[in-house]
């Protein structure tokens, strides 16, 4: 038996309006990037104050405001990269905006410089942000105070979407002092707990994916796993999001003790765990999405208002883009909202099945995939086929590896702890053999689709699920584009080489496997590669080898042939 979508009543579609129009103003403010729209936006919500139509005032309200965010978030980013930068040796004092992340060309963190160092003395100078590059592993959180020797660059850019005026390639980077604020104090303490907990694993992918289920941090989660997980449509696992925000609402509920006993005093104690949670996860944007619905829904109930979901996402979409307009081009920020849309449109949809719990779980993976599936499409070309799937079976997995990593992290309980490793390394099982499944291309999302509107008409419904099938069946077994009969095809992996060879019967030869193991699997799906019988290393160079690395961790290779450098390097 299948129930129906939840759709939005009256008051609901105008929490879910006002909302959207703070994303609209939002997002047309930080393209023009200029002061006439707000001109334009006054003039109308002056005209609609003047028809004294609230709900419309309210709506001209949100588009006015979104259109200033979005408009501050496009100044702030083009002063700073018009800021002047330093150049050549320099030594700056500031504070880490972020914690330490891995990039393609070594580690590097954003840092708010406060002082420079001429001629022996310190000078205050607060700069716009710099990007750090690493030399060597350096230990660094968000807040912290620190000092950086090195040589500046005057190039700016934008680093995982915040700008900066310049590099600093560091020679030497000194820890002065830790953080200031409290919360941030307690947040990377937390952290550090879980860090600590974790230790003991090593470079287990496991644990390092049971750190990205509970801070949201997987700098320690092999390249090649993070494609996987996302090639199946599970990396929003690490994306901390709304289970998360329970599973940590309900541990703090636990640590605070009385001080949440009682309906208000919890809601209270909520919202101030939930200013810590934003913190220990580092304010990702899809923790603000679920973090301010969450919050809302406390604080409504403290003034004894029940807070529908509908509504707690058009507050919290709304509340923080007029906070942060910057967000409105996220593409995280964007699938957050996109899924929980889908997670609560579809949370009904079986709600008359016999195995309901089964039932209710499909409905909410296949929903939330159904309202992503655009957006993956448009920003990453394709939609993982087997999503749904990989979700349901993985789903339960993440709770209790986040539940049990969680108490055991921070109680230092490690028997619970080795569970929450075991539980994560269930969930990069489901991730590997889902990986290789083919991913849905626009042409074929656009035939699933046809055939899902297809089953609303009763006479058409058992045409379209033998299509659906069918289509699915072609789609699983058939090669994208693959080398018919006996050729070469030249991978495009950018600098570097990889070569594919295919024989008249079939056989395999890959020579080279180009810098990047993740575009190199990607360009062997998509050619039908199953197996390779010879892999051919030229050269022990890292634009040759990285990608073959990848290959034979993934895909079955029968033999290996190498020059036999004896200084090749770690990856030969």
């Amino acid at each position: 038996m299948v129930g129906r979508l939840r759709l939005p009543s009256g008051p609901e579609r105008l929490a879910l309006a006002a909302g959207g129009l703070v994303w609209v103003g939002a997002a047309v403010g930080r393209a023009v990037g200029s002061t006439s729209i707000l001109v334009g936006a006054g003039v109308g919500i002056l005209w609609v104050a003047l028809t004294r139509r609230g709900g419309v005032l309210l709506l001209a309200a949100c588009l006015v405001g979104g259109a200033i965010s979005g408009t501050q978030a496009a100044l702030d980013e083009r002063e700073t990269l018009a800021a002047a930068a330093l150049d050549g040796p320099v030594r700056v004092a500031g504070w880490a905006m972020d914690d330490v992340r891995p990039g393609r060309n070594g580690d590097w963190f954003l840092m708010q410089p406060t002082h420079l160092q001429q001629g022996g003395r310190w000078l205050d100078w607060r700069g716009a942000p710099l990007l750090i590059g690493l030399r060597e592993p350096v230990d660094v959180a968000a807040h912290q105070r620190v000092q950086v020797d090195g040589t500046a660059r005057p190039s700016g850019g934008y680093a995982r979407g915040d700008a900066y005026a310049g590099r600093i390639s560091a020679r030497r980077v000194t820890l002065l002092g830790q953080a200031g604020d409290p919360l941030f104090q307690m947040g990377n303490a937390v952290r550090g707990r879980v860090a600590a907990g974790l230790d003991g694993y090593g470079r287990d992918p496991a644990a390092a994916l049971v750190s990205g289920f509970l801070i949201g941090d997987v700098r320690d989660l092999p390249q090649l796993d993070a494609e996987q997980l996302r090639q199946a449509g599970l990396s929003h696992f690490v994306a901390v999001s709304g289970s998360n925000v329970a599973v940590f609402l309900a541990l703090w509920w636990v640590i605070t003790g009385p001080l949440a006993m009682g309906p208000r005093r919890r809601a209270l104690a909520g919202v101030a765990g939930l200013a810590l949670f934003v913190v220990i996860t580092r304010w990702e944007p899809s923790v603000l999405r679920a973090s301010a619905m969450a919050g809302l829904v406390l604080a409504a109930r403290t003034a004894g208002v029940a807070l529908s979901p509908w509504s707690a996402l058009g507050a919290a979409v709304g509340g923080v883009l007029l906070v942060a307009g910057e967000l409105t081009a996220d593409v995280g920020f964007q699938l957050s909202v996109a899924a929980t849309i889908g997670v609560i449109a579809g949370a009904n949809i079986f709600s008359l099945a016999r195995a309901r719990w089964l039932a209710a779980s499909l409905a909410v993976t296949a929903s939330a995939q159904i309202a992503v599936a655009p957006l993956l499409v448009f920003h990453f070309g394709s939609v993982p086929l087997v999503s749904p799937l990989a979700n349901l079976l993985a789903a339960p997995l993440v709770l209790a590896s986040t539940t049990s990593g969680g108490m055991g992290v921070l109680l230092g309980v490690k028997p619970l702890t080795d569970l929450a490793v075991v539980a994560a390394g269930f969930v990069l099982r489901i991730a590997r053999a889902a990986a290789p499944w083919p991913q849905l291309e626009p042409s074929g999302l656009i035939l699933v689709a046809v055939v899902l509107a297809m089953t609303g008409w009763r006479s058409l419904r058992a045409p379209a699920v033998l299509a659906g099938a069918v289509l699915l069946a072609v789609i699983a077994f058939v090669p994208t584009a693959p080398i018919r009969g006996a050729g070469v095809a030249v991978l495009d992996v950018g600098q570097g080489d990889a070569i594919l060879v295919r024989g008249s019967a079939g056989e395999t030869v890959l020579v080279d496997g180009g810098p990047d193991p993740v575009l190199l699997l990607r360009k062997l799906r998509q050619m039908g590669v199953d197996r390779v019988d010879l892999a051919v290393l030229s050269h022990p160079h890292a634009d040759h080898v990285s990608g073959m690395v990848a290959a034979l961790e993934s895909v079955p290779v029968r033999r290996l042939w190498h020059p036999g450098f004896v200084d090749g390097g770690p990856l030969f």
